[in-house]
């Protein structure tokens, strides 16, 4: 489904278009977030690991500064959501021992580099 369609955000009409609170309180919004930290996967029960090389992202921690909770994520906020063809592929994840299943993982057969 991702590969067909991208990350979409969750809400741009009446979502929160305030990045601070958006990150504060994590509510919908026009913005898809993701992560500098290739292994922050490890710190959730996340089912997989995307890879996404896109451009356009908003870094939270240089915009609303990086004191707040959420600060070891390394957010990047895209608005209007992720594009199919900027993600380049995703691994599944083994719940038990939070590792990648690098066997399993699949390429984006839609990724273009944009660089």
């Amino acid at each position: 489904m991702v590969f067909e369609e991208g990350f979409r955000p969750r809400d741009v009409v009446n979502g929160q278009y305030d990045p601070e609170k958006y990150v504060l309180v994590n509510q919908p919004s026009p913005d898809v977030s993701a992560t500098y930290d290739h292994d922050l996967f490890k710190k959730w029960k996340s089912a997989f690991n995307y890879y996404v090389d896109a451009p356009g992202g908003v870094d939270v921690n240089k915009t609303i500064g990086d004191t707040h909770q959420w600060a070891v994520q390394r957010e990047a906020a895209f608005p209007g959501g992720i594009a199919r063809e900027y993600i380049v592929g995703v691994c599944p994840v083994d719940k038990r021992t939070r590792t990648e299943i690098m066997s399993e993982c699949e390429s984006n057969p839609h990724h273009e580099p944009w660089h």
